[in-house]
């Protein structure tokens, strides 16, 4: 399943740990660590472009069997 979320990226993630490829400035994988907020909360896997070590441009994240668009 895959959702389309707007105020995703408008939540405050703590970067974890890279997984994979560049997570400073390129595209790769990174855990993030999501305040309760809605559906997403706890660690979440963002796979994307990041900009200066930050979610940047298209990507998704997911948790737990869910998607979303960012």
């Amino acid at each position: 399943m895959l959702v389309t979320f707007s105020w995703v990226k408008a939540q405050t993630f703590v970067f974890v740990k890279c997984i994979s490829g560049d997570c400073q400035n390129g595209k790769g994988s990174a855990e993030f660590t999501a305040p309760p907020f809605q559906e997403i909360s706890g660690t979440v896997v963002y796979k994307g472009t990041f900009k200066n070590g930050k979610m940047s441009g298209e990507g998704t994240i997911s948790d737990d069997g869910h998607y979303y668009a960012v």
